[in-house]
Parts: C-alpha cells; structure tokens; sequence
C-alpha cells in the first residue's frame, strides 16, 4: 500500500477505475453489477467498494 497510505485512501484512489469498470461490465452484460471489491495484495485482502 506504501508508506503511510491507508485502506481507505487505496479504496478512494481506485474507486474511479472500479466504477468504470462496473459501467463498463453492465453495458456489456445487461445485468447490474450488485457488488464491487478491490483486492489489496499487499495486505491479502478484499475490500468492499
């Protein structure tokens, strides 16, 4: 995560990306993405988005 970063301030720098990423999978899909995780490899942990 780096020197002084929390979970939180990673959460925060990648909730861009993961809403797009979400737009992007129910546009293809048709179906609504319920449900949103970013996993911190760092720490072995998911993180609810």
């Amino acid at each position: 995560m780096g020197a002084g970063r929390t979970v939180e301030d990673v959460a925060d720098s990648y909730s861009g990306q993961i809403e797009l990423y979400r737009q992007a999978l129910e546009g293809a899909t048709g179906k609504t993405v319920k449900e949103s995780y970013l996993y911190l490899f760092d720490i072995g942990k998911f993180i609810m988005m």
